[in-house]
Parts: C-alpha cells; structure tokens; sequence
C-alpha cells in the first residue's frame, strides 16, 4: 500500500489537523486521521496532560480499544504485541518524534512519508536505520532503537536518548579460547539429539522452563550453561531455536523441523560460534562512532549505549 497521501509531518502541522480535522467517529478516545480519511488505520492521538501526539499504523477499533483500557487477561499478550507493532511513535512539543515501533516494510514507508528521510534495516550494520545528507551531500545516520527521539528538523538527538555507537572488532585469541569448551559437545551431539522424538523434545523444553530458564530460553546463555552441565541433550535441542524459534509453540508437534535447525546450526562450527560469541561484548574490541556518522559494516553486533544502557535495536 502506498503512503503518498501522508503529509509532512511537524508539531505545527499535527496541532494543526487536530484543530482542523474531525475526529474518527465511534471510538471511546478521540483519534484523528492521518492522510486520507478512507484509511483508518493511520491516526493520531493527543494526550492533554502532556501535550504528546501518539502515531499509530494499526486497526482503529483494536487500537481504541487498548488506548481505553479494554484488555483482559485473556487478551493481554496479544493486545500488547498488536500494540508494540502499530504504536510509531510520540511527537512531542518540541518537534522531537520518538520511536517505538519495531521494523515492518509499511512502517517505515509511512515515517518516509511522514518525514521525508531514509529509513532502511541492513543486517551487516545491526538493525534499522535513518539517513540524511549533509551539506556535502555526506551520508549521517541515526541506528534506531527503542525510544530514540529525534528533532525532525535539525536531525540531532534529544538530550534524553545522546547515545555512542560501539562498533566491535573480534578478539581471535580469546574467542578460540572460549570456543574450545564446545569441543567435545560439538563431536558427540548427535549422539543425544538424534534418538529424541517429539514428547522427547516438549519434555526438555517444559523442564527447563520449570528450573526457571524462561529468561534466558532461547538465548546462546541457555547454550553455554547446559553445556557446562554436560546436559548435552538440552543443549543439542535447543540450538534449534537459533533458525527455529517459532517451532517451539509447537514443540511436540514440530519436533522434526527443531531437529534440522539444530543440525543445520550444530553441523557448521562457524555458524555455531557465531551464535555463541554474538552477544559476548568480552570477546570483542568497540570502536566509538559518533552520533549521525556513517555506520560501519560488520556480522558482529553493534552496540548501541545511552546513558550506560545497551539499547534495543529496532
């Protein structure tokens, strides 16, 4: 779907369509649209105590409904994904926009619309990315994350979210060494994963969540400490989940296709260290970028700090 009814987008101009502009009829919270009234799915909300304008790309009644409050229990999770997805952002009185909403193909059409930049994802720089030319026509970039905010005029960055750009460079000593205690569980794991069925596979999954590992699932943490353990079945299981995540909704049922993905990962000891060592700022050396320069490419993580946190990539 196109976006070229999107108008450019300010404070000044959201101040004004709210001024000027009906609200959409039939919601419990005034929401006003965005562009061509036909398509409801793109409006805005004011909040009066703040002075924010919220942006959303989602159903107008769902929407409404979790702005109102209507969420039960039995909803919560699927509302609060729904939510996460289709929340843009905040305009903010000071022509700041933060941004919330993960990376889809129609969001980011959308905030080019809205904003008239360049928004694209690329694995080998981390994560999603907006871009502007310099007066030299030179490239800058913001890496997006959760709650980046903006002036949508200057391009430079509210004091709340000034960030570093860490970029890493691998340690080839200390990530050999820390590989070597994969050894012998990369020569010997077929030898647990291959007799397990389907009960086999739910059964190591609901274990590991009933010792508490809910956290650190599907994460190369879970890897290593089972590992260590020489839990050498759990650990081959759950490899799966580095191509495979959505399979263990299902495991039982999706038993043959975990086991693929955790051969496919297990069977390439370069896939298999990359999996491992991605998260493991120890093992690699961060060069500062500063903020708007050109990101460099790489397969590692970039990291992205604000006031001391590591930020989430959108």
């Amino acid at each position: 779907m196109a976006y070229g009814d999107i108008p450019y987008l300010s404070y000044k101009v959201l101040e004004r369509m709210r001024a000027t502009r009906v609200p959409f009829r039939g919601t419990e919270t005034d929401a006003w649209p965005i562009g061509d009234r036909g398509y409801s799915d793109r409006h805005f909300r004011y909040d009066k105590n703040t002075g924010v304008y919220d942006l959303y790309l989602g159903h107008l009644k769902t929407m409404d409904r979790i702005a109102a409050g209507h969420v039960s229990d039995t909803t919560y999770d699927r509302d609060m994904m729904m939510l996460k997805a289709c929340h843009l952002g905040r305009m903010h009185p000071d022509n700041t926009f933060e941004f919330l909403a993960p990376y889809s193909q129609g969001n980011f059409m959308f905030l080019e619309s809205a904003f008239g930049m360049f928004f694209f994802k690329q694995k080998n720089i981390g994560g999603a990315t907006m871009a502007w030319r310099g007066p030299g026509y030179e490239m800058n970039m913001h890496p997006m994350f959760h709650g980046l905010r903006v002036n949508m005029d200057t391009k430079e960055v509210h004091p709340s979210t000034h960030y570093t750009t860490l970029h890493p460079t691998l340690k080839v000593k200390e990530s050999k060494e820390y590989m070597k205690q994969f050894d012998e569980f990369l020569s010997v794991y077929h030898m647990f994963l291959d007799p397990i069925e389907g009960n086999g596979i739910a059964e190591i999954f609901e274990d590991l969540k009933a010792k508490g590992y809910d956290k650190d699932m599907y994460t190369s943490t879970l890897i290593e400490s089972l590992v260590l353990q020489r839990h050498y079945a759990d650990a081959a299981v759950m490899c799966g989940a580095f191509m495979g995540l959505w399979a263990f909704r299902n495991p039982k049922q999706m038993d043959k296709y975990i086991k693929k993905c955790a051969r496919h990962v297990l069977t390439k000891k370069d896939l298999f260290a990359y999996h491992m060592m991605y998260n493991k700022s120890e093992l690699f050396k961060h060069r500062p970028i500063p903020m708007g320069k050109k990101l460099s490419a790489t397969k590692w993580r970039i990291r992205i700090e604000s006031h001391g946190n590591d930020m989430c990539r959108l």
